[in-house]
């Protein structure tokens, strides 16, 4: 992944955990452009859609939702149309062996036109650490990892 495009898409930062096609029920979908998230070496768990070289590139995301939970799909390519209608067959595929009541279709597309570069698009987990796990990494009283010793 071309770090420019990492950068803008503010995820440079972290270590990224590439992550299956599944979104947890409950989620709230939320496109904010570029990820604000702190944290310098954390993981992030995201699933990405990447193009890159030289010439008109495009990666797209497309999601659809339902109360028992989502399905993501990413494409990549260098024609849009083509990576809509791979997106589009994808979920239609997906949503066909689960018996779920899915929104519409929704898409994510970035496109790029460079002489090098990268279009790149990210669906960006963001997964609150569960108060025990927390523990385990501060406490002086377990035998975990502490950070700043």
């Amino acid at each position: 992944m071309d770090d420019v495009a990492l950068t803008k898409a503010g995820i440079a930062n972290f270590n990224l955990m590439a992550l299956t096609s599944i979104i947890p029920p409950g989620t709230v979908i939320a496109e904010p452009g570029t990820f604000k998230g702190d944290g310098i070496g954390q993981i992030l768990p995201v699933v990405v859609a990447t193009s890159a070289g030289r010439g008109h590139h495009v990666a797209a995301l497309g999601w659809v939702c339902s109360p028992e939970g989502g399905l993501l799909f990413e494409a990549a390519g260098k024609n849009t149309d083509a990576v809509i209608q791979d997106i589009t067959c994808g979920l239609q595929d997906m949503t066909r062996k689960r018996s779920w009541n899915f929104s519409d279709i929704s898409y994510r597309i970035q496109e790029a036109d460079y002489s090098a570069g990268c279009a790149l698009v990210a669906a960006v987990f963001v997964i609150p650490r569960p108060q025990f796990l927390e523990w385990f990494w501060t406490s002086p009283s377990t035998g975990g990892v502490h950070p700043g010793e």
